[in-house]
């Protein structure tokens, strides 16, 4: 065989390769510092950070091995390029954005070696001697395209209405942001949810404006569709509002369309405009969602995690991503580490993976609050610590997952630094002063920020712990709860109909209007007749296909108001579910655990742990987009 085409093992044997073996070396930053400055700045007017930097060093010293004296000018400028073509009008290289570039160029470098290394061994007449999986297959290492995404060190982007596109915003996010950032909130969620509805051919204006008159566009009893955020006044009524201007809207006749209302939802207002400015609200709806497939038809040129893959890339990854069946993630909420039947059950779910050689956990997520009472400055440090202390001793079990599996701890409402109230959102990580001994014992661990991100291969997960459900009960505007179909399911002037007015002239003008389109009386007919269906849509399953409905409609994990919900100004962005992800994983002990698809996005909820004696978590296949919802006894 050609020795070009062979790699040799610590065993002495030569096996075929998709990539060359390089014995890596380790580069001094002012040995790199020349050739990095001739390339990034003086050829591509790039600046890089300290931080770009180490990780550039490192990765050619990783790559390029001792020939990366004549090897390194190249592959910089192939990263270079590659920096200014996912990242536009950012010139400042920094770590966090660099490193989803570099695992995109190795990608790229393995396939272009392992095609030019087949086309080698043909010429060579030496296929046939060579074991065809060694060539063809990529063997990835799952770790490589298996990527956090933190809450604070996701980019941001803002929707141009003038220009209908995203943009980067090119302000430094802040914890304590200028108050404007504060109006900007509902600016954004605004915009971003009108542009949603206006790509959608429902919403559409009509291409021919022959017959249509300006006049009558505000025309008092007309049925009109208006679009914006609802809130309360000063005065105590729901005001409906968006960027221009807002109106008083009369709910008494309302009937809710599906999804839980509250203040500071954007929300879809069927009605029509009454003499005294106000609006009569009919139907109330959520703005429909959008699969995920047209949001990056869209706006396929913008990057919002990242993740720089072209087309190609992504059908690669998809391939290699359906090779891989026996990848599990696995979910629990609730680890309450000072409470006995928790740890039980821990320790009799991580049993389970740990002795199973049919199936690898890829990612144990276990979502907080890691305490049961809330956690307090004063005399908790030492008692908080310990309690992490005593996981590590668990974790010392179960050696197979500690060097092999990746641990993601996210915190809870009672984890720091709540002080015993709300957290703010998006809530940082356990801080590292408690963590140390789960650090060194674990191999692959990450405390992560509430909510966060996880890219596996072509996959986008969202990670949130927050009990949604019961801060929507408590705030969820009541309005009639029935089908839509059922408004419109009878003529609206049937003579036999109860409470029908018989006279053909009524003096009440605003009667009149009230009945131009839509009859009232019937709708009120309607909700008498289905009074006693009203606690069915209130089951636990409706109220859960409620909870991720609404979550998707409105692209936020978070669609409250800033008073009912405390949101860290700039950083609303991280809240956004746009384009919605693959799977969305809610652990919100405040209902029971349920597995739900809406709009091809696949929602979690896997419960508390330890309830009634039981273990109980949620496991995902990716690569068959399937959940399996455990309980066992402890």
């Amino acid at each position: 065989m050609a020795q070009n085409t062979l790699c040799a093992q610590p065993s002495g044997k030569y096996v075929g390769s998709k990539t060359p073996l390089f014995l890596g070396v380790s580069i001094e930053l002012s040995q790199l510092r020349p050739i990095a400055f001739r390339v990034f700045t003086k050829r591509h007017n790039l600046t890089l950070k300290s931080d770009a930097f180490k990780e550039l060093a490192a990765f050619i010293g990783r790559k390029c091995g001792q020939n990366w004296h004549e090897e390194s000018e190249s592959v910089l400028d192939e990263i270079a390029r590659l920096w200014k073509k996912s990242q536009e009008n950012n010139f400042l290289v920094s770590g966090h954005l660099l490193l989803p570039i570099l695992k995109t160029w190795s990608l790229s470098y393995s396939s272009k070696f392992a095609e030019g290394q087949v086309s080698t061994l043909l010429d060579n007449n030496t296929l046939s001697n060579t074991p065809l999986n060694a060539v063809s297959e990529n063997n990835f290492d799952t770790k490589e395209f298996f990527v956090y995404v933190d809450a604070f060190t996701q980019p941001k982007y803002v929707f141009d209405m003038t220009h209908k596109l995203f943009k980067r915003s090119d302000e430094l996010p802040k914890i304590f942001g200028n108050a404007s950032h504060k109006i900007s909130i509902y600016r954004e969620r605004f915009y971003l949810i009108k542009q949603r509805l206006l790509s959608n051919p429902a919403f559409q204006e009509p291409g021919f404006y022959g017959l249509i008159f300006h006049k009558e566009w505000h025309k008092i009893g007309k049925e009109f569709m208006l679009l914006g955020m609802i809130s309360y006044g000063p005065d105590g009524k729901l005001w409906l509002e968006d960027t221009d201007d807002r109106i008083m809207l009369e709910t008494d006749e309302a009937i809710n369309g599906g999804g839980w209302v509250v203040p500071g939802c954007i929300i879809l207002a069927d009605g029509i405009y009454l003499e005294n400015g106000a609006f009569h609200v009919f139907v109330f709806g959520h703005p429909p969602c959008e699969p995920k497939h047209l949001s990056e038809k869209l706006f396929e040129h913008v990057d919002f995690l990242g993740k720089n893959y072209d087309e190609l890339t992504k059908k690669r990854l998809k391939d290699e991503e359906a090779k891989l069946d026996h990848i599990r993630f696995v979910f629990a909420a609730d680890v309450m580490l000072d409470d006995i039947s928790t740890m039980k059950a821990l320790r009799k779910m991580l049993n389970m993976y740990e002795i199973r050689d049919d199936i690898f956990p890829e990612a144990i997520v276990l979502m907080g609050s890691f305490i049961s009472a809330p956690f307090h400055n004063n005399g908790f440090s030492a008692d908080y610590k310990a309690l992490f202390n005593s996981l590590a001793f668990l974790l010392e079990s179960f050696p197979k997952l500690t060097q092999k599996s990746t641990f993601i701890l996210l915190p809870g409402p009672n984890d720091p630094w709540a002080q015993g109230g709300i957290p703010l959102l998006p809530q940082k990580g356990i801080p590292k002063v408690f963590t140390n001994r789960i650090r060194k014992l674990c191999k692959h661990v990450i405390f992560a920020s509430n909510p966060s991100r996880l890219l596996y291969f072509t996959q986008d997960i969202v990670l949130y712990r927050d009990n949604t459900m019961e801060r929507l009960r408590r705030h969820s505007l009541c309005f009639n709860s029935i089908h839509i179909s059922s408004i419109h399911e009878n003529e609206p002037n049937e003579p036999n109909e109860p409470n029908e007015p018989n006279e053909p002239n009524e003096s009440n003008e605003s009667n009149k209007n009230l009945n131009n389109d839509v009859s009232i009386n019937k709708v009120k007919n309607n909700i008498n007749e289905q009074e006693n269906n009203i606690s069915d849509c209130s089951s636990d399953s409706q109220q859960t296909q409620n909870l991720v409905r609404t979550l998707l409609d409105q692209s936020h994990l978070s669609p409250f108001s800033l008073s009912s919900r405390p949101t860290l100004w700039d950083f609303d962005h991280t809240l956004r579910l746009y384009p919605i992800p693959h799977l969305m994983v809610i652990a919100d002990t405040s209902c029971h655990a349920f597995h739900i698809s809406y709009c091809g996005c696949l929602s979690i909820n896997p419960g508390k742990l330890a309830y009634s004696h039981k273990a109980s978590w949620a496991e995902y296949n990716p690569t068959k987009n399937k959940v399996t919802l455990f309980q066992e006894l402890i």
